[in-house]
């Protein structure tokens, strides 16, 4: 299904590209400008056209996010040996993301009526040891009703995104931790701003 959706979306993207193309070469030739005053002038010229290509191309970019961020996730669940006492706790390790721990909080927000339970890790690549950013997933507890909700920390990157999620000590000491690799996201994102900038430009034709 993943093959298929991808075959989909190069033949959306790329058929998309020929026909811009090949509009921009018979303007060159027609008017003896350089491909790139002929990519304008058609832009302006021909807006609804040219919004359209641009919308089918941003379509093309949002498919290949939402297989990559649907069918191609990593989540684990890790239970991380944490020694309160020496506020220390183990590295542990996710597809090629090391997660060092640094520090942990407890504070009272909202006026005394909620508290957050903060941990933190300093994020490694694997491979090369290079420091990639930190991490600071926290679970928010209300005092009054006991019911807590949960703040993933994330950290992103043009290929993929590092979701931590904090859920608590267990009654053996460790921390519950639920860390997923989403590939591809921010394709999704890039996608939906090219498609509202070709349907301006089309409604502006």
């Amino acid at each position: 299904l993943a093959v298929v959706g991808f075959a989909v979306a190069s033949l959306l993207f790329f058929n998309t590209l020929f026909m811009i193309g090949r509009a921009v070469r018979a303007r060159s030739k027609n008017t003896g400008k350089n491909p790139v005053a002929s990519f304008f002038t058609l832009l302006v010229k021909n807006s609804s056209r040219f919004g359209g290509y641009i919308a089918h191309l941003a379509m093309a970019i949002i498919l290949v996010g939402l297989i990559g961020s649907s069918m191609y996730v990593t989540e684990t669940v890790q239970y991380v040996n944490y020694d309160e006492e020496a506020n220390t706790a183990d590295s542990f390790t996710v597809d090629d993301y090391e997660l060092r721990y640094t520090d942990s909080s407890v504070e009272e927000i909202n006026n005394g009526e909620d508290y957050l339970y903060t941990v933190q890790f300093d994020v490694y690549d694997v491979n090369s040891g290079a420091y990639l950013g930190h991490v600071a997933p926290s679970v928010q507890l209300d005092a009054m009703t006991q019911q807590t909700k949960l703040n993933a920390s994330v950290l992103g990157s043009p290929l993929e995104d590092l979701f931590v999620v904090y859920r608590g000590v267990r009654n053996d000491g460790q921390l519950s931790m639920d860390v997923r690799v989403n590939p591809f996201i921010s394709f999704t994102w890039v996608g939906f701003g090219l498609l509202m900038v070709g349907t301006a430009i089309a409604l502006l034709g």
